[in-house]
C-alpha cells in the first residue's frame, strides 16, 4: 500500500476519498451517492489519480504536493462559488517558463540551467543564438495560453485544464500545452544542446 493510499485510509469514512492526503481534505467523488461528477469533480481525482502522477520518481511526486494542495484548494473554492468547470481553458500553479516559437535546451556544460532557441529566427535562416530567460514568476491559478509550450528548471508545475484534465510538469521536462489536455498528452525531458 502506497503512503498515499495509507494517509487516505487512515481518514477514510463516509464521504471522504480514500486517495487524498487528509491535510486536503477532499470529499469522495467516485461515490453514487456523490451524483454526477462535474470537470471540476474529475480534475479533483485526476489530481491524485491521473496518469501524470505515476510517470515520475516518488521524490519528484512528493515535490509537487504543496502545488496539489494548493490546486485542491482553488478547485474547493471555485465549487464554493457554484462552478463546475474552470473559467478558462487552462491554469498554471508552480514555476515554469510558458513560450510561444522557442525550444528549450540545456548544455552539456551548463546542465542545470535552461535555455531557449528562437525558432522563428532559425525558420528565416538568420543566426540564432541561445536566450537565457529570467527565473519565472510563481503562478498560483493563472490561466495561461493554450497554445504555447511549458518547460520547467529545477522546480515543477501543474496544469488544470477547463475539461478536467490535472497534469503535473515534473522538474527538467517540457511540452505543449494544448497537447496535454489530451488523454495521451505527455511532457519529455530536456535535451542538451550540442552548441
Amino acid at each position: 500500500m502506497s503512503p498515499q493510499t495509507q494517509v487516505g485510509a487512515a481518514t477514510r469514512g463516509p464521504g471522504r476519498c480514500a486517495t487524498a492526503p487528509a491535510a486536503v481534505g477532499l470529499d469522495c467523488i467516485d461515490q453514487p451517492a456523490c451524483g454526477a461528477a462535474s470537470a471540476l469533480d474529475m480534475m479533483r481525482r485526476a489530481l491524485f489519480d491521473g496518469p501524470s502522477v505515476t510517470e515520475a520518481s516518488a521524490d519528484e511526486r512528493a515535490d509537487l504536493v504543496p502545488l496539489v494542495a494548493l490546486a485542491a484548494a482553488h478547485i474547493e473554492a471555485l465549487q464554493s462559488h457554484g462552478l463546475k468547470k474552470l473559467p478558462w481553458r487552462v491554469a498554471m500553479f508552480g514555476r515554469a517558463h510558458v513560450t510561444i516559437d522557442e525550444m528549450p535546451v540545456m548544455l552539456p556544460r551548463d546542465p542545470g540551467s535552461v535555455r531557449f532557441v528562437d525558432l522563428a529566427a532559425a525558420r528565416r535562416n538568420e543566426r540564432t543564438a541561445l536566450r537565457t530567460p529570467p527565473l519565472p514568476e510563481s503562478r498560483y491559478g493563472e490561466p495561461v495560453d493554450i497554445y504555447a509550450d511549458v518547460t520547467t528548471e529545477a522546480s515543477g508545475a501543474l496544469l488544470l485544464y477547463a475539461n478536467g484534465v490535472a497534469r503535473r510538469v515534473y522538474p527538467y521536462r517540457t511540452g505543449s500545452i494544448w497537447h496535454m489536455e489530451r488523454p495521451t498528452g505527455s511532457t519529455r525531458p530536456l535535451q542538451a544542446s550540442h552548441q
